[in-house]
């Protein structure tokens, strides 16, 4: 059986959201700030979504969005502290802001 590394607690969140509509296209943001003991981040994206209707019963939906994350969001969720790798097999890893993918 592999090693845990971390038990996640729950975090309360303030969750922001602006939509708008241009011809067939709808744009969107979304900013997410927890509040909790273990997390403490920001997560954010953009993107642009599209609605075809390719008849009477089927919508083809494509969408594209970037994410982005600072250090605190992914320290929570990707990086491993010092006393996590010394209880596992997994090395010491610092997680830093930027796009998450």
């Amino acid at each position: 059986m592999a090693p845990r590394t971390a038990n996640f607690a729950a975090a309360a969140a303030a969750f922001l959201v602006a939509t708008w509509r241009w011809s067939f296209l709808e744009f969107g943001t979304a900013v997410t700030k927890y509040t909790g003991k273990q997390n403490d981040g920001i997560l954010s994206d953009i993107g642009v979504f599209a609605a075809l209707p390719l008849g009477e019963k089927l919508l083809l939906a494509p969408n594209i969005r970037l994410e982005f994350a600072d250090a605190k969001y992914m320290l929570t969720y990707f990086g491993v502290t010092a006393l996590q790798a010394s209880r596992a097999i997994f090395p010491r890893f610092d997680a830093h802001g930027g796009l998450q993918g």
